[in-house]
């Protein structure tokens, strides 16, 4: 479709919504520029259907404008399907995302702070960067939990199939996901996974089945 702003033919337009969901809040202006980019465009597109629910929602979008299309990663050129293991003696839980608020790393760090009273040798990496680093490495140490976890900061991608295999299962304890795509990558290396109750999560993770949430 073909539409005319002002005299000007614009060309057809999807937008691609990934990022704009956030429970918290928004400034008024970020609220003026989504609506005003969905309004022109020809369909909008959600990673999920509680992205799509949150924008109609917040944004006052119509729902008819918005196509589910959920994320999907490439298993047969990206990933080992649990086939080379490495096993050893250390409990070794993984985590991988931004070190920011959504992603609840705190939470983890706190959960551990718990777990390694009965299992004192437990490692947790947690891959990926972030505002947040200096705070959680500070409470890492508050905590006494500087033996237990490491800040790894990003690995390339190309060295994060190796690094999956290291591990025995996944946590993500993020605050607010609109979709989750690392449990896939985590799924993908047949890792157990642990998760957060929240958004689309439970979508992901069948609570006794294929994780736990």
């Amino acid at each position: 479709r073909d539409y005319k702003v002002t005299g000007v033919q614009t060309c057809a337009l999807p937008i691609y919504l990934h990022n704009t969901y956030n429970p918290t809040k928004y400034k008024v202006f970020k609220i003026f520029l989504i609506r005003f980019g969905c309004y022109f465009a020809t369909d909008v597109i959600a990673i999920s259907d509680v992205v799509k629910k949150h924008n109609t929602d917040k944004f006052r979008l119509k729902e008819s404008k918005i196509v589910v299309i959920e994320n999907a990663i490439d298993i047969k050129e990206n990933y080992i399907l649990g086939n080379t293991r490495i096993r050893n003696s250390t409990l070794k839980i993984g985590s991988v995302g931004r070190l920011v608020e959504q992603k609840g790393f705190d939470i983890l760090i706190k959960a551990i702070s718990v777990v390694v009273e009965s299992y004192p040798n437990l490692l947790v990496e947690i891959v990926g960067e972030g505002p947040l680093r200096d705070e959680l490495k500070k409470m890492v140490s508050d905590l006494g939990l500087d033996n237990n976890i490491i800040l790894n900061g990003n690995i390339p991608f190309s060295e994060m199939a190796e690094k999956y295999e290291e591990w025995s299962f996944f946590v993500l304890s993020s605050n607010w996901e609109g979709f989750g795509l690392v449990i896939l990558e985590a799924m993908a290396h047949k890792l157990p996974v642990i998760a957060s109750d929240i958004d689309n999560i439970p979508f992901l993770v069948k609570s006794g089945e294929n994780g736990f949430l």
